[in-house]
């Protein structure tokens, strides 16, 4: 059951990580972010909908959201960011929660890869900036071609990790809990 509820944590957290950069890839996109400018998002009492830009109005009170073509690029930029920080976060919780559950927990946090995913998480839980509270870890961390030294405490975290690496490391937390893998990446099951 818990290898389940983790799984179904981290797809979760990865297909909402997609709709977002479908967002992003729409707003930056001079045709969609035109065609979605004729739009608002109108949001009432019964939900939120899609409306016509200045279209008719429900009765009642309303919030009416308009994106210009121009300022939906930025907002598209924050929108990706926080998503992207969401799924990191929310992809170590449910590893660390399968990990409890299956007795591997301190084995699963002296692997690199895992370190530095905790790490970040901490770090978007900190006002995006690195906090290596955890005495747990040795430092320099290093995974693949990023290395975290002690030293960074209290630098920014965002950019740290590219968006590309993101999905490598939380596909490899899927595959830690899917059992697709061993704890240290070892060996295919």
């Amino acid at each position: 059951m818990a290898k389940e509820r983790a799984l179904e944590q981290l797809y979760l957290a990865r297909d909402t990580f997609y709709y977002a950069a479908v967002a992003y890839a729409a707003l930056r996109s001079g045709e969609l972010a035109g065609f979605l400018s004729q739009y608002e998002l109108a949001l009432h009492e019964a939900g939120v909908e899609a409306v016509r830009a200045y279209g008719e109005r429900r009765a009642g009170v309303s919030y009416r959201i308009r994106f210009d073509a121009l300022g939906a690029q930025i907002e598209a930029n924050s929108l990706v960011e926080k998503m992207f920080e969401k799924m990191i976060s929310d992809s170590v919780d449910a590893a660390r929660q399968y990990a409890r559950s299956v007795g591997e927990l301190e084995l699963l946090h002296q692997e690199a890869w895992f370190a530095l995913a905790v790490h970040l998480r901490n770090a978007f839980a900190h006002n995006g900036r690195w906090s290596f509270e955890n005495k747990r870890s040795t430092f320099p961390v290093r995974w693949r071609r990023f290395t975290l030294e002690r030293e960074m405490e209290g630098q920014v975290a965002s950019g740290f990790l590219p968006i590309f690496d993101g999905m490598q490391l939380c596909a490899q937390m899927i595959n830690y809990v899917s059992g697709v893998v061993d704890y240290k990446q070892e060996r295919m099951q």
